[in-house]
């Protein structure tokens, strides 16, 4: 299988490679024709996501459900909170109104002090 830059690849190349990776998957657990009733997706269905056609959103799920694989939609379905820290810095940046490519008050009043320390 070809590795795919998937930033570049139009969406005609990436639903074919997605279309041969499941094909893959699927053949490692039996027929297509199985894995249709497994999934409750109908199996025209299923050989045109294959051959890299436009199916729904919601064949897609029944798919990757029916595969295990619901690890490659959790970070779509359930993005990573902002950390407390990000928070912290973008509430404080906003609120005193200065950019990060500014120095902060705390840092200029530290390089000020050293300044002094120096001489």
């Amino acid at each position: 299988m070809i590795r795919i830059d998937i930033n570049s690849a139009t969406i005609e190349i990436l639903q074919k490679a997605m279309g041969e990776a499941v094909a893959v998957h699927i053949r490692r657990q039996g027929t297509v024709k199985s894995f249709a009733k497994e999934s409750g997706v109908a199996r025209a269905t299923i050989y045109r996501l294959l051959q890299g056609e436009t199916v729904g959103t919601d064949v897609l799920f029944r798919v990757l459900r029916t595969l295990n694989r619901t690890d490659l939609l959790q970070l779509l379905v359930n993005p990573p909170e902002e950390s407390p820290l990000a928070k912290w810095n973008r509430k404080n940046k906003s609120a005193k109104g200065y950019q990060s490519s500014e120095s902060s008050p705390i840092l200029s009043h530290l390089k000020t002090a050293d300044k002094k320390v120096r001489s």
